[in-house]
């Protein structure tokens, strides 16, 4: 085993000994100045503390890295288009619509196309799932996040009934400043309101929206041209064919 230096702390000479010294080893204590003031006084190895303190130092790096890396993959997780769920839904909480409700679980799925039936999913045991598909953004995650708190605060299996839609119209108005429609209650309705509205606050300040917000713009006023058009086809009576006379 290494031998070092151990010293007292009142200045007497030091004495060799082991780098492990076991607890009642005399070259831990000073004898002299123990009989002196009546207990023991403890040597101190200042090659040992100087590597001690070394390696502290090391494991407080490591572990604020460790901590760091843990914090942007957990942020990361929670970010959906630009938005950290997180954050988001500590705001729609201070609301007065959402007022009692306590901070849900949430999860994040993340899927490789736009999904065929749930944007999100509330599991009314203090869990939410949020969806992240392609062409996201930062309106569709705040509607779909909003309607599932929404669900969270309404009563059990109202699913979407009288209270649900007044809950979500509420946290809309309080929150984003929209009023949607009380008859709608598909995705899509709050989220194009807020479009609307940031498109013109953005004309009145001259400043100009991100490319991915106006592209989704005009997707949406061309998915209702399609449906209205749709819907005048359905209702067009159907052409009559008329029997050649003989």
């Amino acid at each position: 085993m290494r031998r070092v230096r151990w010293e007292c702390p009142n200045g007497c000479a030091g004495v060799l000994g082991p780098s492990r010294p076991r607890r009642n080893d005399v070259c831990r204590y000073c004898l002299a100045c123990s009989a002196v003031r009546g207990r023991l006084v403890e040597r101190t190895a200042p090659s040992l503390d100087k590597k001690r303190a070394v390696r502290t130092e090391q494991l407080k790096t490591r572990r604020s890295a460790d901590e760091a890396r843990e914090e942007a993959r957990t942020t990361a997780y929670y970010t959906v288009a630009g938005i950290d769920i997180r954050k988001e839904a500590q705001m729609l909480l201070r609301t007065d619509a959402l007022r009692g409700l306590r901070m849900p679980k949430i999860q994040v799925r993340r899927a490789s196309s736009y999904p065929r039936s749930r944007l999100g999913v509330c599991f009314h045991a203090g869990r939410i799932q949020i969806t992240a598909y392609p062409g996201i953004d930062a309106y569709d995650v705040r509607e779909t996040l909003a309607h599932e708190l929404a669900h969270c605060k309404a009563p059990w299996r109202c699913h979407h009934g009288t209270a649900w839609r007044t809950i979500f119209r509420l946290v809309c108005e309080q929150a984003y400043g929209v009023r949607p429609r009380l008859e709608v209650r598909w995705h899509d309705e709050a989220s194009r309101l807020m479009r609307e509205k940031a498109q013109q606050e953005a004309q009145q300040s001259g400043e100009k929206l991100p490319s991915e917000v106006l592209a989704r713009i005009v997707e949406t006023k061309l998915e209702a041209l399609a449906s209205s058009i749709k819907s005048v086809a359905a209702c067009a009576p159907e052409p009559v064919e008329e029997e050649p006379n003989d």
